[in-house]
């Protein structure tokens, strides 16, 4: 098993990468409140995603017919 450092990242406050012999980042340690931020991030990009997929499907039916025909109930 080849030797593992730790090594800061001079940009990123708080943000550690794990390297290998050769240098190379293996991993990343963040805090948690930015590690929660990004996750947060991704949630939000995947739910567009979604609606932009299932406005394409041909069931879709746009807000405006939606309320129109819930008025006629």
């Amino acid at each position: 098993m080849g030797t593992i450092a730790a090594k800061q990242s001079s940009t990123e406050k708080g943000v550690h990468y794990i390297v290998n012999a050769k240098g190379e980042k293996i991993e990343v340690v963040l805090p948690i409140a930015l590690y929660e931020e990004l996750l947060e991030r991704l949630e939000d990009a995947e739910d567009i995603q979604a609606v932009e997929e299932a406005m394409k499907a041909p069931e879709f039916i746009p807000w405006e017919e939606a309320e129109r025909q819930l008025d006629e109930l």
